[in-house]
């Protein structure tokens, strides 16, 4: 994981999302932080920033449930959003997840957590709260051993390797050297290749693929 991450944050409690915004900056030595309260400021901030991370407050204004988090996910495919909420029933968390998100994180949950589960959606992985870890919940997020028919580029299977790996559109294009656009355009192609419309859902999709 790179050290000058760039993260959004987004939630219409002052108090919370102050303290959000003071617990992230502890991830690394070099983290900025932006905070703002309505869906439409995250939507115009995506338009302008590359973030490294989104996290979504649920019942903030404009969100209308899971959809403005769709909204987002559609501005930026390529960045993990994750949702951050007070509602920790099972069936919101696993709608949450099956429609890409990169984390649901319960606001319930202490500063250690917080950073752990950001730290594991920042190295590519998708974070599940126990709350949605009961037996008849399980089976829900296994993942498929069997690899489909999925014609990928070599230069495809490459930056799905690295995305495997944890690596940030912007590693990717440092390791590859390429341009952060030229990668950005792999990673659309990439998705629309596997059907699915984020990161987060192509790891979990190829997590068993044998990309070499």
């Amino acid at each position: 994981m790179k050290n000058d991450l760039h993260i959004l944050v987004a939630d219409d409690h002052p108090i919370v999302l102050r303290g959000l915004i003071d617990s992230l900056h502890d991830i690394s030595g070099k983290t900025t932080v932006e905070g703002v309260s309505h869906l439409e400021d995250v939507l115009d901030l995506i338009n302008k920033t590359q973030f490294d991370l989104i996290l979504l407050d649920l019942l903030m204004p404009g969100m209308n449930g899971l959809d403005g988090f769709l909204q987002a996910q559609e501005r930026s495919p390529v960045t993990p959003i994750a949702i951050i909420s007070g509602i920790d029933d099972k069936d919101t968390i696993k709608n949450a997840i099956d429609m890409g998100a990169a984390g649901y994180i319960v606001k319930t949950s202490n500063v250690d957590l917080l950073i752990n589960a950001v730290n594991l959606i920042l190295s590519g992985g998708v974070y599940i709260p126990h709350e949605a870890f009961q037996e008849n919940l399980r089976n829900s997020y296994i993942y498929p051993t069997e690899q489909p028919s999925v014609e990928l580029s070599p230069r495809q299977k490459e930056i799905l390797d690295l995305i495997h790996d944890g690596l940030s559109n912007k590693e990717v294009a440092k390791k590859l050297n390429l341009n952060l656009s030229t990668v950005k355009g792999h990673i659309t192609a990439l998705l629309k290749s596997l059907n699915v419309t984020s990161r987060t859902k192509a790891i979990r999709k190829t997590i068993n693929w044998n990309l070499k």
